[in-house]
């Protein structure tokens, strides 16, 4: 590394100064002569960060502003590493941006912002999704690459305000975002409730309960279009949870068992179809979203007159459904917490399974309320709570995120016509009951399979077609072998279409 001189350092201390006497072409390339010698030099590490500010901030000219802001103000740059990151696929950080223009007028600052996203704008919705209106449900939509500091920071001091402006989103639905939105854990379903999902300080953007409204949507629509317009990125980790109302089903239990052996038949046409086409499923879904189809199959086997009527009768369902294969995982992950615990060497020990669902009901009296490990289904009845008055809701947790609206309206799409369509069979509709009863034809092919599931959900062709189109761009990916479980509801040698 070369030493700066002396001459060198007091011409940038007298830069600083006057900065104010230079123009915004002349501040632009002094500042790239002044940033390479300190660069060479290794050090002045807050010498440089200063004139970084200081120079942005005093450019009067937005072109240049904007051109600096791309050249300094990427995440990363405090290591003045060679900036060889592609514009498109980084993030910046955006407290420094928005600090840099806190001079401006409102004008000014929508102009610049409008440039560092690339002119993305608004689409307002205008269409409600093939969905029953009375079905409340919610998104959980993960992100990484942002900062959840910077986010929360920006909604305190209301800088998000004109993020969103720039960004075209309509006044009343962004004030529905920022006048009802929180930060930290909780559960308050009336409003967006934005969590840190880690130590590494990524964010989670959690609704509020909605419902088949045009304002419902187009928040949705708005929250999509503002992480990806602050540069938030996905990656095997992110998933979207899509939780609906278990009240929709009216306490109608048989409308909850046909969800179940609808999704015991086609566990893994639903893992293939959960994602937008040519995208593989994420790599942490064989962990975080466990397959239930052999946990189904062996409850309707044992007992498919089973009742949900008293809290001993829930945590029986979530044991059968949702526990019994992975209890001496949830035992595991209770070590960490309580060492001392000794139901994993009990579970070691046992012989029956009314010993095991014994262990299992010691497990949750002395978990901690914060090890949720029960949840990590590919559906979650975790927060259900059936015998009582308000009956919680089921979490669909398969999908993986999108910065894609439409593709987020297709996942909600699928969800809500498998919930409409198990209370139908519930209420014994006959047109349902007879494409139900294909589908429990097991001497199909996969494809065969897929297109009877699709005639059972959707009457509209070009519903069934986007899922058709999904299937198709990844059916023969291995990624998918890991999620067949229990016995087989289709022939995979079978070659003879449906249609």
């Amino acid at each position: 590394m070369e030493k700066i001189s002396e001459e060198e350092y007091n011409s940038i201390l007298q830069f600083i100064e006057h900065i104010n006497d230079f123009s915004s072409v002349e501040i632009f390339a002094k500042i790239k002569h002044i940033m390479d010698e300190l660069k060479s030099s290794g050090a002045f590490y807050d010498l440089r960060k200063k004139i970084i500010n200081l120079s942005i901030k005093s450019v009067k000219d937005l072109n240049i502003k904007v051109a600096l802001i791309k050249e300094y103000y990427f995440l990363g740059f405090d290591d003045f590493d060679d900036n060889s990151l592609d514009y498109d696929i980084v993030c910046f950080n955006w407290d420094s941006v928005l600090i840099s223009l806190e001079t401006l007028n409102e004008e000014d600052k929508i102009t610049v912002l409008r440039q560092l996203f690339l002119n993305q704008t608004f689409n307002n919705v205008s269409n409600l999704l093939n969905i029953p209106k009375d079905l409340k449900f919610g998104v959980e939509l993960e992100y990484c690459k942002l900062s959840f500091e910077e986010l929360k920071k920006m909604f305190n001091n209301k800088s998000i305000e004109i993020v969103m402006k720039a960004l075209q989103i309509p006044s009343n639905i962004s004030d529905s975002i920022v006048n009802n939105s929180g930060f930290g854990k909780g559960n308050d379903f009336s409003k967006w409730i934005f969590t840190k999902e880690s130590s590494e300080d990524l964010p989670e953007a959690s609704s509020p309960i909605m419902h088949n409204t045009l304002d419902c949507l187009n928040q949705i629509n708005a929250i999509c279009l503002l992480f990806k317009a602050l540069c938030a990125h996905l990656h095997g980790g992110t998933g979207l949870h899509i939780n609906v109302g278990a009240d929709y089903f009216k306490g109608n239990l048989d409308a909850l068992k046909y969800l179940l052996v609808i999704w015991g038949e086609c566990e893994e046409l639903f893992y293939k179809i959960a994602n937008e086409e040519n995208e593989v499923i994420r790599c942490s879904a064989d962990t975080m979203s466990v397959p239930i189809k052999s946990n189904i199959q062996k409850t309707f086997k044992e007992n498919p007159a089973f009742a949900i009527d008293t809290p001993e009768d829930m945590d029986n369902f979530l044991y059968n459904i949702q526990v019994r294969e992975r209890l001496y995982n949830l035992l595991n992950q209770l070590n960490l917490y309580y060492p001392s615990s000794n139901l994993e060497k009990e579970l070691r020990e046992s012989q029956s399974a009314k010993e095991k669902y014994s262990i299992f009901i010691k497990y949750l009296k002395e978990k901690p309320k914060s090890d949720t490990s029960i949840r990590f289904t590919s559906i979650n009845f975790n927060h259900m709570n059936w015998y009582g008055d308000d009956k919680g809701r089921i979490e669909f947790r398969i999908f993986n995120n999108s910065l894609d609206f439409n593709t987020i309206t297709q996942d909600l799409l699928l969800v809500g016509k498998l919930i409409e369509t198990s209370l139908a069979l519930a209420n014994s509709s006959e047109r349902k009951q007879e494409y139900f009863r294909r589908l429990l034809n097991r001497d199909v092919s996969e494809e065969e399979k897929l297109n009877l599931l699709l005639d059972l959900l959707f009457d509209q062709e070009e519903e069934k077609e986007i899922f058709k189109k999904r299937w198709l761009s990844i059916k023969d990916n291995p990624t998918y072998k890991k999620f067949y479980t229990g016995k087989k509801t289709f022939n995979k040698l079978r070659k003879t279409p449906h249609k």
